[in-house]
């Protein structure tokens, strides 16, 4: 093999290292993190390496549905929902589509804190980012039990050497 060129993965490698990736994403504090270089001695640091460990969590999440999107059991569809359209919305949009969720968090924290905050941008991305970081967290609980339902980790069901389909209407469903 030379230099520029990669062992082919199976469609399960895949899978299973977006798997690694969340987990190791999540064995840290989600959090913005910043790394800066001194430049000089009069001069302000200069932020060289940033990632937002909340966004990658989120964004991991959402590949790896995408990635098992076309083996979803009607369970797993009806826990994804609209996660997609949470992920993929603007501020506005989440505001305009969550309000009521909105003003009780507002609410709530009044009543815990006894102060009024102002509702700005700022507070909006906040909720906009927890929200989505809790979808995020149950679809991945959620993904893992389709992998499970689907014997994921003992089988090749998925791709290469299996080209049956899965079907979504089993004969325990029919019967529940």
């Amino acid at each position: 093999m030379g230099f520029n060129q990669q062992k082919e993965k199976s469609f399960r490698e895949i899978v299973l290292s977006a798997v690694e990736t969340i987990n190791r994403i999540l064995s840290e504090e989600l959090r913005l993190r910043k790394s800066f270089m001194n430049i000089g001695e009069n001069t302000n640091p200069i932020s060289i390496i940033e990632e937002d460990t909340r966004i990658s969590f989120i964004q991991s999440v959402q590949a790896l549905a995408l990635i098992l999107n076309p083996y979803f059991d009607k369970q797993m569809k009806e826990a994804y929902g609209d996660f997609d359209e949470l992920c993929d919305y603007f501020d506005a949009e989440f505001y305009n589509n969550y309000k009521e969720k909105i003003d009780k968090i507002m609410e709530e924290e009044q009543k815990a804190f006894g102060k009024t905050y102002e509702l700005g941008k700022t507070e909006i991305r906040k909720i906009f980012i927890i929200e989505k970081i809790r979808r995020s967290k149950i679809i991945f609980k959620e993904l893992n039990l389709l992998l499970k339902r689907q014997n994921y980790l003992a089988s090749e069901i998925y791709g290469e050497q299996d080209d049956s389909v899965i079907e979504d209407d089993s004969e325990e469903d029919k019967l529940a």
